[in-house]
């Protein structure tokens, strides 16, 4: 393999890497989502009275704020990286995702409403990639299938 080679190799493998990693973070996202939602369920069963959130217990509190924490810095870590393999294809920020994220990152305690709006784009931008490539990859097989010659 000659020098040039080696190094669009390394190039490409750094780049899946980083996709790889963007892939990671927006599931590590939709985890943290899907505690919150769950945490919040639990909530809504609890009799808080007047004392609202006061009336949690300490481990409770606890759970509540790490989750928090936790969608907050996925949050973060996935538009970061976002944005990025998005200035480095020379692609156009979807204006929904910004927006989305501008809403839950201007919430001091996240509502509901605002990391589902996110979590959902934030998927959809790796599920509308994946569909593509696999309807090309399923074109390549198609065409390698029924190609004469």
């Amino acid at each position: 393999m000659t020098k040039g080679n080696r190094q669009i190799s390394e190039e490409r493998t750094a780049a899946a890497s980083y996709i790889l990693t963007y892939y990671q973070e927006v599931g590590n996202l939709t985890h943290w989502y899907a505690q919150y939602r769950n945490i919040l369920a639990e909530l809504k069963l609890k009799d808080l009275g007047e004392e609202g959130m006061q009336a949690l217990e300490e481990t409770e509190k606890s759970v509540l704020i790490k989750t928090l924490q936790s969608l907050r810095y996925y949050a973060h870590k996935s538009q970061i990286q976002y944005l990025c393999i998005m200035d480095s294809l020379k692609n156009k920020v979807d204006p929904a995702i910004k927006k989305a994220y501008e809403r839950l990152d201007s919430e001091f305690i996240i509502s509901l409403a605002s990391i589902e709006s996110y979590v959902i784009k934030m998927n959809g931008v790796l599920l509308n990639t994946v569909i593509k490539n696999l309807m090309e990859t399923s074109q390549d097989i198609v065409d390698s299938v029924y190609d004469d010659g």
